[in-house]
């Protein structure tokens, strides 16, 4: 099978030099003319575009997504934005209509479309989405995630190629990750992820063989896609699913790799192993489902039957996960132990280095980080062989869909209209047990020969040990480097100076509080009795204008670890001031967090307000932290928030269900409650303007006198 895998890489490493001594691009392969003005036609000479952006609970990214949709440069009135929100937080739902609101004042065609269930997940929403009246009058939809974001020529380079070919069905773009450099787990993505899209793609495409559709950053033909039976939900790899299909029915695509299209990488190993695990069970699940279509299509040639079997499923979806771990990661470690069985040396040195360096020539810059990439990729080869053969055998978890973290926000998993109840933090979410057996067998195996062997061996089968054991306790990935600022006020406090320190919420980074100059000046003026509030996040950039601006906020600020930042940062923040502060108080100083772990909510009422406009009063189910060994309970919480800002919770009281209520497997709705007198829900309010300004007497009493 290594062979099967070398004798793939050399052929695609081949092809590509062909490809790039021979400069054979698809504009030399297609007819590509810019789409011309007709005076007489104004713009009725320009084709519909719809543009879909799917979407899940995407608070950390949706305006970016949206914005950028919205910035395409094509006629406006030839153009439709839809956005598929899927979203089960009815604040984030919000969040997401509002935005869309905004665009459609501003001229945009945009529609803002959302569905009762969640069913079939990325492909029901988009397969609903094309229901809809005015997607007829359409001739192209172009498919945008949630995390990226298309340059404003997008549509200009991508849709002549399809008025210009007839049987081009698909045009697919290549990604360009903007968080590449954040960590050492990102490098080694870039790196597989850059072969991808700079060998992989591009053969497939320069041969006329077969290359999948990546599900976002792509120009669907309608009619193709209708013709190919449109979206299925029958694995996890619908745009690859559709792409087969589509292939079969002798439509052609055509990858333009110097069309790039931004996007984020995940940055926390829980986030990757999720995403690996749907990219290497969807792949094996979909061989399995097509393999006797594929075989039996007519429409196709032999030849690009054969590529799509073995070049495309067999030795890259299967082949290479279950040789990269069966052989370097059990069998060969296994002959340290038993010594009349030997590998060649051209099967334990020159068929894994050759593939190694073939892997690298897709991103240069980061050839010196291969021996990382190689101790990586034999780790993630585990998790991978694990999920090809749950794909091949249907087994659990073979259709389970993970949203990938973006923007360092918790995962959180695709479900129907109601999310698991379980603890914030479980062991097994951050110990892998599997790893840390394989690291351990292979320290063994190093051990071994380091005192009995004469392979040699020792020296990989250490290093590749220590990385199972670093990926067993999940220490991969992004840490948080803790940034603060103090701001100070533009006016004289008035009476004792009071100080607030508060994180700067998940998915608020560009709020006007936390991102402008303006919006801390705005919070300053609003509260004359604070002499400097502080604000805490991740990561603080600059601005042109040199203004601080938090992009990111704490990861996963839960309440046991808000409760441990309070007491660990309060000598920090004493720190910050001037002696000057202390001449008549001890400054005491309340830290606020935003912590708001909504699994459902059910609206009890809808009210306007004389000014603010209109709130809603909600019973809500919280996802309560509990220790090891504590028995799971549900609790819930009846608050008012304004639907114009989602995020700012007016009040908020514990309710608790009245007696005799059997809660199990029971919907908040059909839960009768009372409220709690004797527990106090939250000691502080959200911290923004309006909730701040109602509490400054209690701030004030933190101030200790002499």
């Amino acid at each position: 099978m290594s062979l099967m895998l070398f004798v793939e890489r050399v052929y695609m490493g081949i092809v590509i030099l062909f490809v790039k001594l021979f400069r054979k691009n698809p504009h030399k392969t297609y007819k590509w003319e810019p789409i011309k003005d007709d005076l007489e036609l104004a713009h009725f000479a320009y084709p519909m575009v719809l543009v879909q952006i799917p979407m899940y609970n995407e608070k950390e990214v949706y305006q970016l997504s949206i914005g950028a949709a919205c910035g395409l440069s094509w006629p406006t009135d030839r153009i439709i934005i839809q956005v598929l929100d899927d979203s089960t937080d009815p604040s984030i739902k919000d969040l997401v209509e509002l935005e869309c609101k905004r665009w459609a004042n501003k001229g945009i065609n945009i529609k803002y479309e959302i569905r009762d269930n969640r069913n079939g997940y990325k492909a029901g929403a988009l397969k609903e989405g094309m229901k809809h009246n005015y997607v007829k009058l359409c001739d192209y939809v172009a498919i945008f995630d949630a995390d990226f974001q298309p340059e404003p020529d997008f549509l200009w380079r991508t849709i002549p190629f399809l008025i210009n070919n007839p049987e081009i069905a698909l045009v697919q773009a290549r990604w360009k990750f903007v968080n590449s450099d954040e960590c050492l787990m990102t490098r080694m993505q870039e790196m597989s992820l850059d072969y991808h899209f700079k060998v992989e793609q591009e053969v497939g495409s320069a041969t006329y063989a077969f290359f999948g559709f990546n599900g976002t950053a792509g120009v669907w033909r309608i009619a193709a896609l209708n013709e190919a039976g449109g979206w299925k939900d029958r694995t996890t790899v619908e745009d690859m699913d559709l792409a087969v299909r589509a292939s079969l029915k002798g439509w052609k695509f055509v990858y333009v790799g110097d069309l790039k299209v931004k996007n984020e990488l995940p940055s926390t190993f829980k986030a990757y192993r999720y995403q690996q695990h749907r990219w290497s069970c969807g792949p094996a699940n979909l061989l399995k489902k097509m393999v006797i279509e594929i075989m039996r299509n007519k429409k196709v040639s032999l030849w690009k039957k054969l590529y799509l079997i073995y070049s495309f499923f067999f030795v890259r979806k299967i082949v290479a996960h279950i040789v990269t771990f069966v052989f370097y990661c059990v069998i060969l470690p296994a002959t340290v132990l038993v010594p009349e069985v030997s590998v060649p040396k051209w099967g334990a040195v020159y068929i894994p280095s050759t593939i190694t360096l073939l892997n690298a020539v897709g991103t240069p810059r980061s050839f010196h980080l291969i021996i990382f990439w190689i101790l990586f990729e034999n780790v993630m080869s585990l998790h991978r062989t694990k999920a090809t053969f749950i794909g091949l055998l249907e087994a659990g978890r073979v259709n389970e869909w993970v949203v990938t973290e973006k923007l360092g926000d918790a995962l959180k998993t695709k479900l129907g209209s109601k999310a698991p109840r379980k603890p914030r933090f479980r062991m097994g979410e951050r110990l892998h047990m599997l790893e840390l057996c394989v690291g351990g067998y292979l320290f063994f195996c190093g051990w071994y020969d380091l005192n009995f062997g004469k392979n040699g061996y020792f020296i990989y089968l250490f290093l590749q040990s220590f990385a199972f054991f670093i990926a067993g306790v999940g220490y991969v990935g992004t840490l948080s480097s803790l940034r603060v600022a103090v701001l100070d006020s533009p006016i004289e406090p008035t009476g004792i100076p009071s100080v607030v320190a508060m994180f700067v919420p998940a998915g608020l980074e560009t709020d006007w509080m936390f991102s402008t100059e303006s919006g801390h000046y705005q919070f300053l003026f609003n509260l004359p009795g604070i002499l400097c509030p502080i604000l805490v996040g991740d990561q603080e950039s600059v601005n042109a204008d040199n203004s601080a601006v938090y992009n990111r906020s704490l990861k996963e600020v839960t309440a046991s670890l808000w409760s441990r930042l309070v007491v660990s940062l309060q000598p920090l923040f004493l720190a910050l001031f001037p002696k000057s502060c202390f001449e008549n108080a001890i400054l005491g100083i309340s830290i606020l967090s935003y912590v708001d772990n909504v699994i459902c909510c059910e609206v009890l009422d809808k009210c306007i307000g004389s000014s603010i406009g209109e709130f809603l009063v909600e019973n809500v189910e919280i996802e309560r932290e509990s220790g090891i060994g504590m028995s799971e309970t549900r609790e819930f919480r009846r608050r008012l928030r304004y639907k114009t800002m989602p995020n700012l919770i007016q009040t908020e009281i514990r309710i608790i269900p009245q007696a005799n209520q059997n809660l199990d497997n029971i919907e908040i709705q059909n839960i009768k409650f009372k409220q709690d007198t004797k527990n106090l829900v939250h000691p502080y309010l959200p911290a923004m303007v309006a909730s701040l300004s109602l509490i400054n007497s209690s701030i004030d009493e933190h101030i200790q006198n002499e």
